[in-house]
């Protein structure tokens, strides 16, 4: 099923790179800054480094402290099977590593991963409210909605989650892997509940809006390269939409729905949607490519069995 909606968003990319025009989409990249470039993969590399740190937090929290440098080969492998393979293998893969490391550490490995997919939704959720309420000069507002999110964090803890823990667990887990994993479950979910406390997410949290401050940063310097001088909040708003919308499962690293959002968002300033497409592809390069290829060379050096479906 994952392979068949990632073909939406490739339908959709190739529809828009054809609609856009290939040699337009070239000349937006004619004459564009190596410096900048270069900028941007020193942010993409302190993002990578902000969200290892973040998750080996989250594993030392679990009992499975693990030296920095490991974390971050571990991170950037789940990177490129998350690219590379349908379904949640990627991250599967990340709690593969530690299976064997004392009672119940696959299901602690993968309660890490969750909660720091959380953090990601949350960070983005509070950015995208920090930008509409400034717009509406509503900051005052922004504590709440923080209380409010935080709150829905939080309410992992109790038995009304535990249901949709339950069905994330499962679909998480590679159908090779089920019977064996299936009755971690309720180490995972008490894994959860461990982690999900005010003392032990502040510093991951931080971690969290360090790296999607790198991330607006970066994207910055993309367009600083190609010659476009756009607005700090600009660029973080549209940044933020699309990596909201590259969450759902119909494309390969965001491709096709990442510029759709972008090509939405210039044309309300009156841009191009060549300069769109460019940025989009030059973001995806960057962010998701770049990585992935470090993450593949860290898979032939310490690959882990992938479990095949049944």
């Amino acid at each position: 099923m994952k392979r068949v909606l990632s073909l939406v968003g490739i339908l959709l990319f190739a529809a828009i790179v054809w609609r856009t025009g290939p040699a337009k989409i070239a000349v937006a990249f004619r004459g564009a800054h190596p410096a900048p470039f270069v900028a941007a993969l020193a942010f993409s590399a302190a993002l990578a480094l902000a969200k290892s740190l973040r998750w080996r937090m989250l594993l030392v929290g679990a009992g499975l402290p693990t030296p920095l440098p490991t974390v971050a080969r571990r991170f950037l492998v789940g990177n490129f099977l998350g690219l590379a393979t349908p379904g949640r293998v990627g991250d599967f893969a990340k709690a593969l590593y530690f299976a064997g490391r004392g009672d119940n550490s696959l299901a602690r490995a993968s309660a890490t991963i969750l909660v720091d997919r959380m953090l990601d939704v949350l960070v983005l959720v509070l950015f995208g409210a920090a930008v509409l309420l400034a717009q509406r000069g509503a900051l005052i507002a922004l504590p709440l909605v923080a209380a409010a999110l935080f709150a829905l964090l939080l309410a992992a803890k109790r038995r009304a989650g535990e249901r949709v823990l339950r069905r994330f667990f499962e679909a998480a887990t590679p159908g090779g892997h089920r019977e064996r994993v299936g009755g971690e479950f309720a180490a995972f979910y008490a894994q959860v509940a461990a982690l999900v406390t005010r003392r032990r997410l502040a510093l991951p949290l931080a971690a969290a809006a360090l790296a999607y401050a790198f991330l607006v940063a970066g994207v910055s310097k993309i367009a600083e390269a190609l010659g476009l001088a756009l607005p700090l909040t600009f660029v973080g708003t549209t940044v933020i939409l699309a990596t909201f919308v590259s969450l759902l499962p119909i494309s390969i690293g965001g491709l096709g729905s990442r510029e759709a959002v972008f090509i939405a968002c210039f044309a309300q300033r009156g841009l191009p949607a060549e300069s769109a497409v460019s940025i989009s592809l030059a973001f995806f390069v960057v962010f998701y490519a770049t990585p992935a290829v470090a993450g593949a060379l860290f898979w032939q050096l310490e690959p882990v069995p992938i479990p095949k479906r049944r």
